[in-house]
């Protein structure tokens, strides 16, 4: 059971961020010091996944708490005197930062070690993490300026063929009708629906260490006659990709055929790979990462290649 104090902090801070950025209106010395900010609460979040696994889960704990720290900087900064002289009304840096002291203080009495962590201690640092990340990536896009989001989201000039391209994705995405679901996941940045969604800049990566696997189901059968597959290689750490993956084939729960392949180390810059697998009325295709190089397995992009398109 969550327990009460906890309850309240996951719902404040998130509540008091506006749709609209801020980041045209902060003056050069703020953006640089919210950027260094946000650039050290990253690194510390990151270390403390990392270390997110006896023995050293208490650790990641305390590497959450500094990651707080950086983000009560980030929030002094991006609530600063902007160049305008104008404070923005919708955003309240003093409710934010009072909310992440007082989970400091919370977080601030887990043991140094994890022999002493109790089901409490390691329940809140859980929920810390979810609370912290999704605080992040909340003052991430306040924080950007205008240009930054035209750029990302609309592909700067190209804004019709982005509009197109997006449009494309989704009418074949409807028309497909599936879902995807893996084993695990390394981190909610690295969730399943990343290996399906057309960018190869966006990987799902399941846990350390472990094998792991993704699984495409199909809403009606198809005639599959292959597979195509980008590796991951998690940029920039280049630390993550399956090495030795089984292409499995489903009719609901019966297993028609399976494909191996292999590859060589982790490359920085994968290319798609066809691995050719054949059955008639499949409803889930599974890829299994039996082993991988470096600290875990995963994968970038995945495309099911049916036989009818093959025969257009």
């Amino acid at each position: 059971m969550r327990p009460a104090w906890l309850a309240k902090l996951v719902k404040l801070p998130l509540a008091w961020l506006p749709i609209r950025v801020l980041g045209d209106r902060l003056d050069p010395a703020a953006r640089a010091g919210f950027e260094r900010a946000m650039s050290l609460a990253n690194e510390r979040i990151d270390a403390a996944d990392l270390l997110g696994r006896p023995p050293d889960r208490a650790e990641s704990i305390h590497l959450l708490i500094r990651a707080a720290d950086a983000l009560e900087e980030a929030v002094a900064r991006l609530g600063a005197e902007t160049s305008s002289g104008r404070p923005e009304p919708t955003f309240a840096p003093h409710e934010i930062v009072e909310s992440l002291q007082r989970l400091k203080s919370r977080l601030g009495a887990t043991p140094p070690i994890d022999a002493d962590l109790s089901r409490e201690n390691l329940r809140a640092g859980r929920a810390a993490r979810g609370l912290i990340g999704r605080l992040w990536s909340s003052l991430r896009k306040l924080g950007r300026t205008r240009q930054t989001v035209i750029r990302r989201r609309l592909g700067g000039t190209l804004v019709i063929l982005g509009l197109v391209a997006t449009a494309t994705i989704v009418l074949v995405r409807l028309h497909d009708r599936f879902d995807v679901v893996a084993s695990g996941i390394f981190s909610p940045k690295f969730e399943a629906e990343r290996a399906v969604d057309g960018d190869l800049t966006t990987e799902w990566l399941g846990p350390d260490d472990r094998i792991a696997w993704l699984e495409l189901r199909f809403a009606r059968p198809l005639d599959v006659v292959g597979v195509k597959v980008v590796n991951a290689h998690n940029p920039p750490f280049n630390d993550r990709a399956t090495r030795d993956l089984d292409v499995e084939l489903y009719r609901k729960d019966r297993l028609l055929t399976r494909a191996a392949a292999t590859f060589a180390g982790i490359d920085p810059s994968p290319e798609a790979r066809t691995i050719w697998v054949k059955a008639d009325g499949i409803t889930r295709v599974r890829f299994v990462a039996r082993g991988f190089s470096g600290r875990g397995a995963g994968l970038a992009e995945v495309e099911v290649i049916e036989a009818k398109k093959v025969n257009q």
